[in-house]
Parts: structure tokens; sequence; C-alpha cells
């Protein structure tokens, strides 16, 4: 998937939307979605409201055993969610609450948006509910740690033990949105790193510009699975 704009960055996003997901195999073209959340933030990465739910597996799609170890999921208790249509249905209706396009945010964002756009496909949805370029933390903390952090690798565990972020319930996609906001925050406050990698790709390069400049720049049937934290 490229990263491509098509126009949108005519348009001026107030907010982020944060986006995880849990997956049933590595491959959107073979494996289901078992869990989405979403979480919106203002420009500074201030929590406004979110959204989770998980996903009975799609019945043309598959789910590896080691898929459902990793994110410590049951079997049994998936077939009881809702379906992939309710919760696409349900997640573009939040996503689309604000009135206009937030930015689309995460944690190696190819990865979910690769699944997103063939569940959009399949629901025969027509207009994503989220602009893009995203706004990627991996390529980000890759572009201001650099290769001199000590870090084993960029994970999001490890970048999350990096800076002391509490990281139980890793893999599960809500909790790991709240660690990549944090991650967000901290990145966002950080200066340049002098001494990283000059053969970091342009990709990392350019999405660390994102954590600093872009937000200068761009400075119910769902009752059950939408919480909105400004009403509790």
């Amino acid at each position: 998937m490229k990263n491509e704009s098509k126009g949108n960055l005519n348009q001026i996003a107030n907010n982020y939307l944060f986006v995880d997901l849990e997956t049933g195999g590595l491959y959107a073209d073979k494996h289901s979605i078992l869990q989405i959340a979403a979480i919106f933030t203002d420009l500074d990465f201030n929590i406004q409201s979110y959204f989770m739910s998980y996903v009975n597996p799609h019945p043309e799609l598959k789910v590896t055993k080691e898929a459902l170890l990793i994110n410590q999921l049951k079997w049994e208790d998936l077939v009881k969610a809702p379906s992939e249509s309710a919760v696409a249905l349900a997640l573009h209706h939040f996503a689309s609450m604000p009135g206009q396009k937030a930015r689309f945010a995460g944690y190696n964002c190819q990865f979910d948006l690769e699944f997103l756009s063939l569940m959009w496909k399949r629901q025969n949805v027509l207009s994503v509910p989220y602009q893009v370029p995203w706004l990627d933390l991996y390529a980000a903390a890759k572009s201001k740690l650099g290769n001199n952090s000590g870090l084993p690798n960029f994970k999001l565990v490890s970048v999350a033990n990096h800076f002391g972020i509490n990281v139980s319930g890793a893999h599960d996609a809500l909790q790991d949105l709240f660690m990549t906001i944090e991650i967000a925050k901290l990145l966002k406050a950080m200066p340049d790193n002098p001494h990283k990698d000059r053969g970091i790709d342009v990709e990392a390069a350019k999405f660390s510009l994102l954590v600093e400049e872009a937000v200068a720049e761009i400075c119910d049937n769902t009752t059950n699975i939408i919480s909105n934290k400004s009403s509790s």
C-alpha cells in the first residue's frame, strides 16, 4: 500500500484517529481481523474518545493457532462477537463523528491499513473515514531514537519498555493504542537525534517530521462497543 494523500493534504485535520488491529495472521488477503480499536486524540495526543470491538472471524478467511495464542483470544469467545460487517459499520460511524476526517495514526500503520483496505472493499465502502498520509509512530521511533538507543528492535513493547511505559495487556488492540499514544507524546517532546543512522530509510525520516511538523500544520446501535470518554 502506498502512502498517498489523493488530495487529502489540502484538508486540515483537527484530530488524529489512532487505529490498531489484532488479526488471525500476517496476510490481509488470507487472515481475518479479530479485534479493532480506535482512539481520537487532539493534535497534542490527548485522548478524546475511543472505540473497541472484537470481530467474529470472517468465514472466508483464516485464523491461525499462533495468532490466537499471541493475542490471548479464544475461538469460542470470538464466534460470539459481532460480524465484520457490523463492526465495520460501527467503526465507520465512530470515525465519522467529528464531521471531518482525522489523520490516520498508529504503530506500523501499513499493516493495519492493508487489512482495513480489504475490509472496506468487502463491505463496499467507497470512502474511508480518515486521511492519509498517516502518522506512523514505529517509523518515528526509529528515526528519533536511532540505532544507538540500545533497543533490540523497534517493536511497540520494546519502545514502550524503553520509555518506562506499562506494557501489561500488550497485544490487546486498545491497550496497544494507549501505549502508542504515550509513545507519541514522548517522541514529540524529544529533540531530533543528531546521531541517527544516516542509512535510515526515507519513509522513517518523513514520519519523524510528521511527529513535529504535522501537529503544527494540521496543528445508537453501536452503544455497546463505542465508549466516549467525555461522557464517562
